[in-house]
């Protein structure tokens, strides 16, 4: 793309592309779409602006430098749960190709760690949680202007209140913005004056700009009848298994009653026949 736009675009558009990534897979009013030599800024607000970050490197990934990230209760928190990258040389790159948010591993089972404290989670998979138990994490980049992201924007959830973080591993050392940060921040790739774009109507306050954040659901509505359907047919089956396990004691029971009885029975004729 980058060679693409560099030389074969029409010189008529300007040398820029730019995603804009629907936080609402069903919203066909207004699908997830990417422009080539130009963009609309006013997808992400009337009073929307740009905040440019220039790049660091040279014709290979889109990479930035990253002075801080952070873990807070909430947006305007002065206390930090978690604080990396301050005085460290982090770089983060943003790439639509990754779902997520990449962590590097130096960092990342810590990260995970706090996430998931005091919720019942295997990994980044928990159960019985709701977006509220989440924090909030803001990345601070060299323009010294902080984007927060949301819990609704780096979870996947499902109606069963099972949740899913949309944060991994990275491959190497920098950090990764992928789909998940760029659903919340409508994001422009300038090639021309390469720096990278993210959009913001007024203060940056993750996806909330795109409408009332909503659950992501896991299962459709055939897979939840599905689910239902199994479950039904599993305390069917443990039913008929107590129906016939109780029926098998009874009738053991019954036999036992009888065979004492016809013995009884028995003991008077005995006793007659010896006198």
């Amino acid at each position: 793309i980058y060679s693409f736009i560099g030389s074969d675009m029409d010189s008529g558009l300007l040398k820029q592309f730019a995603f804009f990534l629907n936080s609402d897979p069903d919203d066909l009013t207004l699908p997830s779409h990417v422009t080539f030599g130009w963009h609309n800024l006013s997808l992400a607000g009337k009073n929307a602006a740009w905040n440019f970050s220039p790049l660091v490197t040279s014709n290979t990934f889109w990479t930035l430098n990253l002075k801080k990230f952070q873990i807070v209760s909430h947006v305007n928190a002065t206390d930090e749960i978690l604080s990396l990258c301050v005085g460290e040389n982090c770089r983060l790159i943003v790439d639509t190709g990754t779902s997520g948010i990449g962590v590097p591993y130096r960092y990342y089972e810590n990260a995970i760690k706090i996430l998931t404290e005091g919720k019942s989670c295997v990994g980044v998979t928990c159960v019985g949680v709701r977006e509220a138990d989440f924090p909030i994490l803001i990345f601070t980049l060299d323009s010294s202007k902080s984007f927060p992201l949301l819990p609704s924007d780096y979870l996947l959830c499902s109606v069963f209140r099972e949740c899913i973080l949309r944060i991994q591993k990275s491959s190497g050392m920098d950090w990764v913005l992928g789909d998940a940060f760029i659903s919340a921040y409508y994001t422009l790739f300038d090639v021309e004056n390469r720096r990278v774009g993210f959009a913001c109507n007024g203060p940056c306050v993750g996806g909330l700009w795109q409408g009332n954040p909503t659950y992501f659901e896991l299962y459709s509505e055939s897979s939840i009848l599905k689910r239902a359907g199994f479950l039904f047919s599993m305390f069917a089956f443990a039913a008929i298994i107590a129906y016939l396990s109780l029926s098998i004691m009874f009738t053991c029971v019954s036999e036992e009653f009888d065979g004492n009885s016809r013995a009884e029975e028995r003991k008077p004729l005995a006793k007659k026949f010896q006198t």
